[in-house]
Formats: structure tokens, sequence, C-alpha cells
């Protein structure tokens, strides 16, 4: 299973190298990718310009100020260099990742009591985790182009993300089935 965002533009290799690092053990995440400026990201939904995920397309729009990140758009498969430069990191964000639809099973999937945009997935990251899921990076190989947007700020998200780490349950109580135990998002609320 490979979950995106709507707010990405896929890599034309995208979907062949989630299923090239497909693991039955690990859930792959990507995290985020280049990030496309506000009048980058207009003329591209306005369809004025058409998006080139080559390097020296990249390259030449980060020099004009349209967007960062632009090596997170270079495709690296040697697992030794993503290592000596890319951050790792072991929780599951939005943006997009991937799994076998077995492990996503195994933790009864998204909490559907959780209806607020911003902690879903870290929350389905714990429970992985709790499973003996391995989290692991994919940033350099499964590439994204992150389209411009407001950020919303989400009050207690912290508090939140505390909650969901203090939780011990490894499946949700309203998943892909309801359960009369697990985790649900009322042990989460902030105002709790």
């Amino acid at each position: 299973l490979i979950f995106v965002d709507g707010d990405m533009i896929l890599h034309p290799l995208f979907i062949e190298n989630h299923i090239r690092y497909k693991d039955p053990k690990k859930a792959r995440c990507g995290y985020r990718g280049v990030k496309l400026g506000s009048a980058y990201t207009r003329r591209l939904l306005e369809e004025k310009e058409e998006f080139s995920p080559s390097f020296f397309n990249l390259l030449t729009k980060r020099f004009r100020g349209e967007l960062t990140n632009p090596f997170r758009g270079v495709v690296i498969h040697s697992h030794w260099i993503r290592n000596l430069f890319i951050k790792k990191k072991t929780n599951l964000p939005g943006c997009h990742f991937a799994m076998y639809r077995s492990v996503y099973e195994q933790a009864n999937g998204m909490d559907e009591s959780i209806l607020e945009y911003g902690y879903e997935d870290f929350e389905l990251g714990h429970r992985l985790t709790l499973n003996g899921i391995e989290i692991t990076n994919v940033r350099n190989c499964c590439i994204t182009y992150h389209l411009y947007h407001n950020q919303t700020v989400l009050p207690g998200v912290k508090q939140i993300k505390q909650r969901i780490l203090e939780n011990k349950s490894p499946v949700c109580r309203i998943g892909m089935q309801t359960f009369e135990q697990g985790s649900t998002n009322e042990d989460f609320k902030t105002n709790k």
C-alpha cells in the first residue's frame, strides 16, 4: 500500500522505487521532498507552466527562489550514500509512506476516530512500531514535490503527540475493524 498526501507531485519513478524498496517488515517513508514556492505552485496549478523533475530545472528554480531543497529531487539508490547524507528518522509522517497490507492490517489500519489533520499518520506510525515494524527512510529514492500552501497551526499538537507516545496499544479501536479494546482519538484530546 502506498499513501500519498494530495498536495504532492510525484517523480516519474515514484511508484517503481517504492516497489523496489518494499519490505514485509518495514514501513518506508520519503518524508518531505522538494518544496515548491507559492508563485511556482500557482503557475503549475493554473497550467501556465509544465513541471519538469530534471535536476537542472530544479536548480534553476532554486536560484530564482521558486523552490527549496532541490537536492531532495535527486534519486540516490546507494544505501551507503543516503545514510551518509540523509538524517535518519523513525517516525511516520504524512507526505508519503508505503507498507505491505499485512502490516497495515496488523495495526488495524488508520484510526477512523481521528478526524483532525495533523497527527493521524504519526499515531499509525507509533502503533506500527509497537507491532515491531521498523520505519525507514527512502528519501531521495521515492521523490515528491510538495505544492505550496499556507501552514495550518494546530493548537495542542505537541501535547497530542506526547499522549500518543504514552499509549501502549498496538491496535486502534476504530480502524479497519471495530474492537472493544484499543486506542482511540479520545485518548489523545488536548482538553482531556
